[in-house]
């Protein structure tokens, strides 16, 4: 999954430096059996100090989606609007935990 969270066009090299990817593996730390490939990846918004329900995230629907190859990936557009926060939850096969990872300091 790649998420390119900017609002208007940039260079490819702007491009490369904004973006944030969910591992195609599982990391060490979520100490799951092998193979736990990425299952999901959702893009969420939501107020700042307000803690995310993670039994109903507020998971955006993406601007994009394109194939490459067997990979489905997945384009949100985000902005930087005044008191909210970003994030990218990866799940992973075989666990119903995710790696959610903040997006704020990609937004341009």
């Amino acid at each position: 999954m790649v998420v390119i969270p900017f609002a208007g066009p940039l260079s490819a090299h702007a491009e490369q430096q904004h973006r944030l990817q969910c591992r195609a593996e599982a990391p060490a730390k979520l100490d799951l059996s092998k193979p736990a490939p990425l299952g999901e990846a959702a893009v969420l918004s939501q107020p700042v100090g307000q803690a995310i329900d993670d039994s109903a995230p507020p998971s955006l629907v993406p601007d994009q989606g394109f194939a490459r190859g067997n990979v489905w990936h997945k384009i949100g557009t985000m902005d930087d609007e005044p008191g909210w926060s970003h994030y990218v939850d990866c799940q992973y096969r075989g666990s119903r935990r995710v790696l959610r990872l903040k997006a704020d300091s990609l937004i341009v």
